[in-house]
């Protein structure tokens, strides 16, 4: 199979070559390897895109014209349906409510909440004098690292000693990008080393994280031994989703019977000085609290404490230590400017101003305090919130990110807590935007319903 393969159709704006639409994306999808199921809840997504399309995005009088994207990788196939008709903001469409009558599926926002219900990814993005888009992924069903690999090669590693004898003598390595058939060997050492705590979930798919690195959503690194080109570390930059501007470095793997030979600290040289010719602005990274290990590291290359993720992810065991912890992992978030960068308009909420000015003065990152009204402001401006819920399963955790704060902000957080609570999800973390002005009256109601801020 190709690494990548596009069919681009230009389609009028009419219902007439849905059938047709239909086959083709059918035929796409069993070529993609996609499965039963999955095939006829992409074809209904599609169906109900290219159906808001005929209905909603064209005057009646106007004769044109729609696109159609089809992308298929290793990992996923996406349609993208494309248009230059009215411009369309998502944030307006009020969340579909189902009424008192169980037979009655009419209702604003019901098309938007069925495409995300039916695909595993849906985006929508204005594209300015371009128009707008909306983007349905599937993802392929793909081998999970226990599929390549015999029970006996999982076992989670012996843990190297706490104390790694400063005699040992040291291993030549080099420092290299991933190649596709070290994939394996990566995916192999997070597995034996986290099991399935890991959060980010693509490391358990070789050909996903082969996918990552070509696209540039991982800059991703190993070490690997001069003498038979064993891999013996792996460390990258997470460029995907939110952190496109602001990478995450992570992912940080060594073997235990190389440990102490020095392959994450010139890892760790190697993507800083990859940033830097990048002029990316700045960098994060998360440490658990369980052990000082890795916090003891990032301050080596400067990077500074400034957030905690309270309750993150599952209880990690770590051979050696004396006193072993059952509750769930918190994590210290740090932070490292990278280049110097034009003052920004933080909006602070005024019982944490002092606290806040602090650390941005530590990140060595210019701020210029936006004006406020009044400090007990508690009011909202008109119109319908927009929040954004990522939810691992696996782990236990929801990500809230705040997107648009209305007069429903708190209904709509409330509502959404509280699902997440009935699903037995142990940690909820919201994420607001400093340069939002509501994230003042956000902050003062979210802490009034017993949530807290760090």
């Amino acid at each position: 199979m190709k690494k990548s393969e596009n069919i681009r159709m230009i389609l009028p704006v009419t219902i007439d070559h849905l059938s047709a639409i239909q086959c083709f994306i059918r035929e796409l999808a069993k070529r993609a390897g996609l499965h039963s199921k999955d095939i006829d809840f992409l074809q209904l997504a599609v169906e109900e895109a290219i159906t808001n399309v005929v209905e909603h995005a064209f005057l009646p009088s106007e004769d044109a014209t729609f696109e159609i994207v089809c992308e298929h990788t290793p990992i996923a196939l996406t349609v993208r349906v494309r248009d230059k008709g009215l411009p369309f903001d998502p944030r307006q469409v009020k969340g579909f409510e189902p009424g008192a009558d169980p037979h009655d599926i009419s209702g604003p926002g019901l098309g938007l909440r069925l495409m995300k219900s039916f695909v595993d990814k849906m985006v929508l993005n204005n594209l300015g004098r371009e128009g707008k888009e909306i983007i349905l992924t599937k993802f392929i069903q793909q081998k999970h690292i226990e599929d390549f690999l015999p029970s006996e090669r999982l076992e989670s590693f012996d843990e190297a000693p706490l104390k790694i004898e400063k005699s040992r003598e040291k291993i030549p390595f080099q420092i290299q990008l991933l190649q596709p058939d070290q994939a394996i060997e990566v995916a192999q050492c997070a597995y034996r080393t986290y099991g399935y705590t890991y959060v980010m979930e693509n490391v358990y798919y070789p050909d996903r994280l082969v996918e990552m690195t070509r696209t540039g959503d991982l800059h991703s690194g190993v070490a690997v031994s001069e003498a038979d080109q064993e891999v013996m570390a792996h460390s990258a930059l997470e460029f995907q989703g939110r952190k496109h501007g602001i990478p995450e470095i992570g992912m940080g793997f060594t073997k235990p019977i190389f440990r102490g030979m020095g392959c994450q600290s010139a890892l760790t040289t190697f993507m800083l000085e990859y940033s830097r010719k990048k002029q990316i602005k700045g960098i994060y990274a998360k440490a658990v609290t369980t052990h000082t290990f890795s916090q003891r590291s990032l301050k080596k290359f400067e990077f500074i404490p400034c957030g905690l993720l309270v309750g993150h992810s599952p209880p990690k065991q770590f051979s050696g230590m004396e006193r072993q912890l059952n509750q769930r992992e918190t994590l210290v978030l740090y932070y490292r400017q990278m280049v110097e960068t034009p003052p920004m308009k933080i909006y602070f909420p005024p019982s944490h101003r002092e606290f806040i000015e602090r650390i941005f003065r530590r990140l060595g990152i210019a701020v210029e305090p936006a004006p406020h009204g009044t400090d007990n402001h508690t009011d909202f401006a008109d119109g319908h919130s927009h929040l954004e819920c990522d939810v691992n399963y696996r782990l236990q955790l929801a990500n809230i990110t705040i997107g648009k704060c209305g007069t429903d902000f708190i209904r709509k957080v409330n509502n959404r807590i509280k699902q997440l609570c009935q699903k037995k999800i142990e940690s909820i973390t919201i994420y607001m935007d400093m340069t939002d002005p509501d994230i003042n009256s956000a902050t003062t109601h979210l802490e009034k319903q017993n949530c807290f801020f760090f």
